[in-house]
């Protein structure tokens, strides 16, 4: 069967974006650690409205829409979902405390 493939889409969270590389790295809600290649074509998009790559960030909640397999992604279009609560938490820096010996 030599038809055109069906897109899939997957969730996940980005860890990196390499820009010169035009690559990002994305945990999926799976778990998984996916390494995606973004050609110039690729439709990037935060609030419905076309982005570069270097505005998307680690911390970023993304759909990527894809056709291929798990092991060759031939990314279609990344989209950026708005932020939430949650999200905020996610991509916050975290400092240490004052041991707790110090407190009165």
């Amino acid at each position: 069967m030599g038809g055109a493939q069906d897109t899939i889409q997957m969730t996940g969270t980005v860890i990196i974006v390499d820009e010169g590389m035009r690559r990002i790295n994305m945990r999926d809600d799976a778990g998984t650690v996916r390494d995606l290649t973004i050609e110039t074509t690729d439709e990037l998009t935060r609030d419905g409205q076309i982005i570069m790559l270097r505005e998307i960030r680690p911390g970023d909640r993304v759909q990527v829409s894809f056709t291929g397999t798990a092991d060759n992604i031939d990314v279609q279009k990344v989209m950026v979902m708005p932020s939430t609560a949650a999200g905020d938490v996610e991509t916050s820096t975290v400092t240490p405390n004052a041991p707790a010996s110090t407190l009165p």
